[in-house]
């Protein structure tokens, strides 16, 4: 019988669909932020190396944007981007839920007032 696998090899990226999503970045690009979640924990646990990263990405069918494996420094430029990318996103969304929350307490504030008459 099989053992299950455990740790970092268990781990299932989503490498698939790579056509539409992020337009006019390249796959390398698209594994990365699409993966995000699983190279954080990867550099978190292990600290990989670029060649490592680089190799992982190729063994799930990625190619660079001249059709050649992508290399350890252009992981490494493309690593930064989508950590930049990511974290304009993260922003956004806090933004985003800050002003979502506001709107739900003045609309608290305006039925209060309906309520009590302070509204005609």
């Amino acid at each position: 019988m099989d053992k299950p696998e455990r740790g970092l090899s268990a781990i299932r990226v989503d490498d698939g669909g790579m056509g539409k999503g992020y337009r006019g970045h390249r796959d390398v690009y698209r594994w990365l932020r699409r993966n995000y979640a699983f190279v954080m924990e990867w550099i978190g646990k292990t600290n990989p190396s670029g060649s490592e990263i680089a190799a992982r990405i190729t063994r799930d069918g990625i190619m660079g944007a001249r059709g050649e494996p992508p290399t350890s420094d252009s992981v490494r430029k493309v690593w930064k981007r989508v950590c930049r990318d990511m974290e304009a996103v993260r922003k956004r969304e806090i933004k985003e839920e800050a002003e979502r929350k506001e709107r739900e307490v003045q609309q608290e504030i305006f039925k209060a007032s309906e309520r009590q008459g302070l509204l005609h």
